[in-house]
């Protein structure tokens, strides 16, 4: 009979114990629910911030890319203007030199 009361000490501390968990539980969620809604309206959610982030890292990005683009296309036309020159000069100098009449030879 006497294991029997602490059988039920036990089953009355346990219970008691598991009233007190949850209570504790619950305070920490609601605690923890208010610091995080305090955050939020401090400093914003942090998932807008990321959303915000990543569309200003592909906007970034895009920036980048048209920068190069533009870039990579004046270099071409700079190079394609330097060839047409080049070849310009170069038929300009055959031309003369084609129509530039030969010495002719020293007598010896």
């Amino acid at each position: 009979m006497h294991a029997k009361k602490s059988d039920d000490g036990v089953e009355v501390m346990a219970t008691e114990m598991g009233a007190i968990y949850n209570a504790m539980t619950t305070d920490l969620g609601g605690k923890l629910n208010s610091f995080y809604s305090g955050l939020q309206s401090r400093y914003g959610d942090p998932r807008v911030y990321a959303m915000q982030r990543e569309e200003m890292q592909k906007q970034d990005a895009r920036l980048m890319h048209q920068e190069s683009s533009r870039t990579a296309e004046l270099l071409r036309s700079a190079y394609d203007a330097r060839a047409d020159k080049n070849r310009s000069t170069h038929t300009t100098r055959m031309k003369k030199k084609l129509t530039r009449p030969r010495p002719e030879a020293s007598p010896q």
